[in-house]
This record gives structure tokens, sequence and C-alpha cells, in this order.
């Protein structure tokens, strides 16, 4: 098979994987937080023009294991392996266990386009008329209960979200789970770094995808602190974790969930 030449850049995107309806200029508070959450997202998954190429190719070709890409990409195969988990985190590829695989060793993830995963879905979209639903139907629900109601959603997703990441694997380490949960945060518009801490590794979250609804709905930041908890419990195993957050809507200096090993 013929190599692929690739060069790495910092463009985001290219003509083959943005969509016509890319807003040209966002416009009010909220539609700038939605605009800036959107070019994270698929920043964080598709920025680098190497990962983008080997999504492209994955997409053409379906199912690959990390070496037939390495070879294909002429990357080592840690390399390749990084763009992939990348792609995975945000969603873009799922992976299986080969049936089949030589010698002794584990057997080999095999990384396809996500089913799931639709051209019009690569950036995110607002749908003004479900938001607004969901502003009046939020008005109506006790404080209480919807913060009960968002953690459970939140923890749901973000259980889902790791049943493909760790196929075959042992569980991982607090620090690498959650250096993966801040992919998957960036993936979906949190723009979301890790940071280690004496007592542990912290997530900071410099946007938020709900923009100025979570300013006046603070119950929605549970959501955020759900997700974390719900990749931890799949990633790490349940429970062994003590999780603090820091909310700007709740009065907070930053927005942010600490992590550390809890000590029996």
């Amino acid at each position: 098979m013929e190599p692929i030449q690739t060069t790495t850049d910092t463009s985001f995107a290219t003509a083959a994987t943005i969509p016509t309806d890319l807003p040209k200029t966002p416009g009010s508070g909220d539609d700038r937080e939605s605009f800036s959450a959107a070019v994270s997202a698929i920043t964080a998954a598709l920025g680098d023009q190497t990962r983008r190429e080997i999504y492209l190719y994955i997409s053409d070709k379906g199912t690959k294991t990390a070496a037939e890409v390495a070879e294909v990409f002429r990357l080592h195969p840690n390399v390749a392996r990084h763009h992939l988990e990348k792609l995975l985190a945000g969603g873009y590829l799922e992976v299986s266990l080969s049936p089949h695989t030589p010698g002794a060793g584990r057997p080999a993830k095999l990384y396809q386009k996500s089913r799931l995963m639709k051209q019009s879905d690569l950036l995110p979209k607002t749908d003004a008329l479900l938001i607004t639903l969901l502003k009046k139907m939020m008005e109506t629900i006790p404080p209480e209960t919807l913060d009960v109601i968002a953690y459970q959603v939140g923890w749901e997703y973000g259980k889902s979200l790791t049943l493909n990441m760790s196929v075959g694997e042992s569980m991982k380490s607090l620090r690498s789970a959650m250096v993966t949960i801040a992919n998957s945060l960036t993936a979906l518009g949190f723009s979301a770094h890790t940071r280690q801490e004496p007592g542990g590794t912290e997530i900071i979250r410099d946007i938020c995808p709900f923009g100025s609804l979570a300013a006046g709905t603070p119950a929605l930041c549970s959501v955020d602190k759900a997700i974390v908890e719900g990749m931890l419990a799949g990633l790490c195993g349940p429970g062994g974790q003590t999780i603090v957050m820091s909310s700007k809507a709740r009065g907070d200096l930053s927005c942010s969930t600490l992590a550390c090993e809890t000590a029996y």
C-alpha cells in the first residue's frame, strides 16, 4: 500500500470536515459561547492534520488497527495510537477487539467510524426551540429536584462514554483517567484540561457549552460533576475517589472538578 504523506499544522478543520452551515460571525453572548464551545470540541479531536487524515482514512476504508494506521501514515505505533485515542475520546471512532490476533499477545483493538456519528454532527448545533422548551421546563422544576435529575443524566451519560474506551484493558490510574475525561469533556465543548494538585488531579473547564443557561440555573453544574464521576466509575471502577466541584455559577472562582483517592 502506498504510504500517505502528511504534515502537522494547527488549523482546526479542512473543507472535507466542515459543514456548510458553520456560523460566519458569532453574535450575542450566547452565540459566542456556543461557537467557542463548538470550535473547542472539534479542535480537540480534529485540530491536527494527521489526525484528520486518519479519521477520513478510517471513514473511507473501514475498520483498522493502530499498527495498520501507523504503517500507512509512517508513524510510530504509539503516535498512531495517541491519535486514535483522541478520536475515540471525542466520539468520532468506536473500538472493539479483534477475534483473530496472531501470537499469544492481547487481542488487537479495531477502530472504526462511530456508527452514531454523522457528517452533520462534526459541529454541534443549537436548536432554539428545544432550548426554549428546556428553559421553560426547568423553571417549573424545584431546584433540588432539578439537581437530582441533572446528576442522574450526567452520571449515566459519563458512564456510557467509557463503554468502548477501556475495552480489553485493566482499570486506569486516577491521573490517566482524569486526562481521558478532560479530553472527552473538551470534545463535548467544555475546553477542559488537567492540573496536578497536592491532593489529586483537577480538571479545569475554561468554556461551558451551557453558556448563560448555567449561570441562571446552577443545578446544571451537577451535570459536569456527574459526567466526571460516571466516567471514573467506568475507567477506574466504582468508588475509591472523593470528588470536589467548583462552579462559577455557584459563586466559586473557577469551574473545576478535583478527584482524590479516598483514604480508608
